[in-house]
């Protein structure tokens, strides 16, 4: 669903300077405010969407 997504604010927008999926992983390696911070050093990407799509966790992601 991303990809669909990203390709309809690239055609819609003056483009699209970065695309990212956060979350799902047992061990994720970044985090949202991360992204912000980084993104916010970044002259050319001038608006942060932010979509969130809950999901259910499994016992082994619970237990880590």
């Amino acid at each position: 669903m991303s990809n669909e997504m990203y390709n309809v604010l690239a055609r819609v927008t003056d483009g699209l300077y970065e695309g990212i999926a956060i979350g799902g992983d047992v061990y994720p390696g970044s985090t949202l405010s991360d992204h912000v911070l980084r993104f916010n050093n970044i002259p050319q990407a001038k608006a942060f969407y932010f979509r969130v799509h809950a999901q259910t966790l499994s016992c082994k992601e619970m237990n880590h």
